[in-house]
Formats: C-alpha cells, sequence, structure tokens
C-alpha cells in the first residue's frame, strides 16, 4: 500500500488529540514525527522481506477510530486468571487503576502508569524510545505514546511476584485502535512470573502492543502471552527482550481466534551465560492468519537458546513462522536449537516456514529445522482398532502433538486453560470423515 494513502489512522490521531495532554513539547514532537514517519513509510509490503508472506491488503479501505473508554463489564468477558497473583488491566488500551489488584506486589514491585513515568524519569524515556527502531509499525505506536505501564521487579524481593497483564477490548460498530507501550525490568537476581492475555469483542479492531524487557544479571523471568481475540481482531505485537550475565528466559505464546495476528519477538543475549527458551503454539481455522517472526542475537561467549513453535492449522487457517538465529564473531560455546512443526487437518491450510541461522563462530553446537505434514493414518488406524472413534483418534493424536510444548509450562491453570482452548479447536475441526 503506497504512503499516500496512509490515512487509515489519521481519525484516530483526532480522537487521540483531542483527548490526551502532550505534556511537554518534546512528547509532542516526537508522537508528530512518528505519526509522519508512519505515513510516510505506510504500511509494510510484501516487497519486504520480513513481510514476504503477510498482507496488510484488508486494512486498505479501514479508517480507525481511537478506542477510549476505559470502563468495560467484566461481565462481557471471560476473566482468564492465568498465574495466582496480582493483576494489571488495560480497556480498550487503557490502564484502569481501578480494576488492577497490585496489593499483593507491595514491596516486591514498582507499578507506575507511563503517563506518569514519562514525566518523572524525561531523561530515561527519551533514552528507551531512542533505541526503537523506525520501521512503519513500531512509529504507529510511538504516535500514540502515552498508555501503558512501567514495572520493575526488586532484587530484594523474598518471593517471585506473579504477574497478570490483561488486555480487554470491545469494539463499536466503527473500526477501532488501541495502542500500548510497557517498559519491564528485572532487577539483578530477582525472578517473577509475568501472563500477557488478550481477550475481546467487536467486528473489527486493531491492537498494536510493544513491550521492552530488561532482565539484568542473574534475573529470571516466566512468561506466557496468550492471544485470544474476536472474529473481528487483528494484533500486532512485539516483545523486546536483553537478557544480563547469568540471566534466564522462559517464553510460551499461544494464539487462537484473532482473525489477523504479527508477533515480533527478539531476545538479544548479552551477558555469558544467559539462556532462553522459546516455546509456542498456534491454532488457525476458518481464514485466519498468525504470524511469527523470532530473532535471537547470540552477542557474547557462553549463551544457551532454544526454540520449539508448533501449529495445528484446519480450514483455511494460515501460517507464518520466521525464526532466526544470529551467532556473533566473538561469541564463542554458543549452544542454539530452533524447531518449528507443522500439522496440517485440511487441503486448504497453509503454512510458510522460514528457519535461519546466521553464524560468524566456529566454536558452536546449532541446529534448525521445519516439518509441516498430516496425521499418520496408520496411527489413526490403531487407535481405531482400539475401539475409538475416528475423530477421537484424531484429537488424541493432535493433542499428543502439542504435548511436549505444553507439559513445559509450570503454571497449572495456564496448561488447564490452553488445553480447554486446544479440545474446544479440535471438537469443530476433527470429524469422522
Amino acid at each position: 500500500m503506497s504512503a499516500e494513502n496512509i490515512t487509515n489512522f489519521d481519525k484516530a490521531r483526532a480522537t487521540f488529540a483531542g483527548i490526551t495532554c502532550d505534556g511537554s513539547p518534546w512528547l509532542a514532537k516526537f508522537r508528530e514525527t512518528s505519526y509522519d514517519n508512519f505515513r510516510r513509510l505506510g504500511f509494510p509490503t510484501r516487497k519486504l522481506e520480513d513481510w514476504k508472506y503477510t498482507s496488510f491488503r484488508k486494512f486498505k479501505d479501514i479508517e480507525f477510530d481511537y478506542l477510549t473508554t476505559d470502563s468495560l463489564n467484566l461481565n462481557d468477558f471471560p476473566q482468564p486468571i492465568l498465574v495466582s497473583g496480582a493483576s494489571i488491566v488495560f480497556n480498550n488500551g487503557c490502564y484502569s487503576e481501578k480494576e488492577s489488584n497490585l496489593s499483593s506486589l507491595e514491596g516486591l514491585v514498582e507499578v507506575i502508569p507511563l503517563s506518569d513515568y514519562i514525566v518523572s524519569h524525561e531523561a530515561e524515556v527519551k533514552e528507551l524510545l531512542a533505541k526503537d527502531s523506525k520501521a512503519s509499525l513500531t512509529s504507529l505506536n510511538s504516535a500514540f505514546l502515552g498508555q501503558g505501564v512501567y514495572i520493575k521487579i526488586l532484587s530484594d524481593a523474598q518471593t517471585a511476584p506473579e504477574i497478570n497483564i490483561m488486555y480487554r477490548t470491545s469494539a463499536n460498530a466503527s473500526a477501532s485502535s488501541s495502542f500500548v507501550r510497557n517498559f519491564i525490568k528485572l532487577d539483578e537476581g530477582s525472578k517473577a512470573s509475568i501472563c500477557e492475555s488478550f481477550i475481546g469483542e467487536g467486528e473489527q479492531y486493531f491492537n498494536n502492543t510493544i513491550t521492552n524487557y530488561d532482565l539484568a544479571s542473574g534475573s529470571y523471568l516466566d512468561y506466557c502471552r496468550i492471544e485470544s481475540g474476536s472474529s473481528g481482531a487483528s494484533q500486532f505485537s512485539e516483545q523486546r527482550f536483553v537478557l544480563g550475565a547469568g540471566s534466564t528466559l522462559n517464553s510460551f505464546v499461544f494464539n487462537e481466534r484473532s482473525s489477523w495476528s504479527r508477533s515480533n519477538l527478539s531476545v538479544n543475549l548479552t551477558g555469558a551465560g544467559a539462556e532462553v527458551t522459546l516455546n509456542g503454539v498456534y491454532l488457525p481455522c476458518d481464514s485466519q492468519l498468525v504470524d511469527h517472526h523470532t530473532s535471537i542475537v547470540h552477542e557474547v561467549p557462553d549463551t544457551k537458546s532454544s526454540q520449539l513453535y508448533k501449529g495445528i492449522l484446519k480450514d483455511k487457517g494460515r501460517a507464518v513462522f520466521s525464526g532466526r538465529i544470529e551467532v556473533k564473531p566473538n561469541a564463542a560455546r554458543t549452544s542454539a536449537f530452533q524447531l518449528n512443526k507443522n500439522l496440517m487437518l485440511s487441503n486448504e491450510a497453509e503454512v510458510d516456514t522460514t528457519p535461519q541461522l546466521q553464524i560468524d563462530n566456529s566454536d558452536v553446537k546449532c541446529s534448525h529445522g521445519a516439518t509441516v505434514g498430516q496425521l499418520n493414518e496408520d496411527e489413526v488406524f490403531y487407535l481405531q482398532s482400539r475401539g475409538l472413534r475416528k475423530s477421537d483418534a484424531k484429537q488424541l493424536l493432535c493433542k499428543a502433538y502439542v504435548s511436549d510444548v505444553l507439559q513445559n509450562i509450570r503454571s497449572t491453570s495456564v496448561r488447564d486453560y490452553l488445553n480447554e482452548s486446544l479440545t474446544r479447536f479440535l471438537g469443530k475441526g476433527v470429524k469422522d470423515d
């Protein structure tokens, strides 16, 4: 889509300007410059390698407004409290201090609304924003900078805090958009569990969420991201992790229901002894699109990474996976593993998978791969011979297919939620044919 046609968010910008205080000249200028950059670049096109398989054609004639309400009825939504602990709630992209529950975090975590943090820590915010890429959708997020939170996990906490960050969207008849920017820092030696969950209803809405994670030396983060939007949901997200020496990230992501979803997840291992595990499961159906782009950069010696993403596709569901591992010249003794596997339950489903390795050091152990296949009919027949209906046999095999990913999730409530979602997904798509 050419840049001169990019007026899709002009209405949203006007609404945003009418309800938002710029606070300072630099912030107003930053927002304006960012929006000008987005309009100049336009939506990413398929001529770009990173967007080769994902199109913005569906957005061409949509005029988005800005979601403004910050009070939604809890009864309108399922309530997936996925880890036992505190809750930070965003309603239509707006941080809701009233509905958030932070009482269990006292003495363990600092939580500051981003609008307040921008005022009290202007120099630090400028430094963080200066590291942003000038990519189109990053600039679009920056054009609406204001909603979000700053979270700091304190190093002297005696217990590891558990935090739910819940994004709830309820869009009316008109197309709507929301933009959130979070900064999360783990102090040296600290530990935490954070689960981001996206739920929504509405015919057409676009969420753009960017979160920066800074893991200091010796810290540990157990992270999960659950995306369960409506049939009208379009989700763009970036998760950026920087890992210091001896820090550990254990990440799991899950996608279902959203019409269009793109996730950019990057990890920079900047300190010796840092380790990361990235796991994911995605379940596109109907005509849904799920696009995962991951990037892991090993910058220093003695770091480890492991990735395992699995998809089950049915109907006309589409999936894209692009996983890139880069080993820098001085990153000796790197260990890196990557695998993407896809199970096709329909002849009309489609997947494009691109595992990539760039190795600039010879003292490494690295592997990558991808598979696309269907259920083994011999295995289905064997289970039928033991008394199972064909549909039940297929469901059992599908669940076994992703069991190695799900069993590594530490939270029982998260595993239960995902198993229920998987059962619902398979129940609508695996038949006795």
